[in-house]
């Protein structure tokens, strides 16, 4: 059976009885999600040292945008921002507006990227997270600081590339069921 053969023949019984077993996803516990911004929140606290460092928060906050739009979405992100403009000592309001255009861009694309494996959609967000950089870039350019560095835009590929670890991690507790033989859940 030639490869093209394979890619469109439909499933038959075997082939579905091989596949690997999907997980149907638990609801969303509003603790965990809470949980996991503000330990993003605090990881960007502590990490922010490099100029390199991938925005924590802000995969998470793209993350929970796109899984739960009704709990996390433009007020939370901007709040978020806000925290992050206090902490770091930045022109405030430079990373709300930031974190808005990118929670504005994931509710968009929510359709769309729920349709790709963590893999794929890591191809998509990239131009996203360097859009979000280029938003900071420039208002940290209206405030007479310096360039950068080409340096600076590492963070949004290696958001990237940890975005399928990233979105593994985020839904541990939903995979989870209470017997995964006997539950359809």
């Amino acid at each position: 059976m030639s490869f093209l053969d394979r890619l469109f023949s439909s499933p038959t019984p075997t082939t579905l009885a091989t596949q690997p077993r999907e997980y149907l996803l638990q609801p969303a516990n509003p603790l965990w999600v809470a949980g996991t911004i503000i330990a993003s929140l605090l990881l960007d606290f502590l990490l922010k040292k490099a100029v390199w460092v991938p925005d924590f928060l802000a995969m998470t906050l793209f993350f929970w945008t796109l899984r739960q739009p009704n709990w996390v979405g433009m007020t939370v992100a901007f709040l978020c921002g806000i925290l992050i403009d206090v902490q770091q000592g930045s022109l405030l309001g430079q990373h709300a507006l930031a974190y808005v255009v990118l929670s504005y861009m994931a509710d968009r694309l929510r359709r769309r990227l729920s349709w790709f494996t963590p893999a794929a959609q890591a191809l998509h967000i990239l131009p996203l997270f360097l859009a979000t950089q280029a938003v900071v870039l420039v208002i940290r350019s209206l405030g007479v600081r310096g360039w950068p560095g080409w340096s600076w835009f590492l963070g949004s590929v290696l958001v990237s590339l940890l975005w399928p670890l990233w979105t593994w991690l985020l839904l541990i507790p939903q995979r989870r069921s209470k017997n995964d033989d006997t539950s359809p859940l």
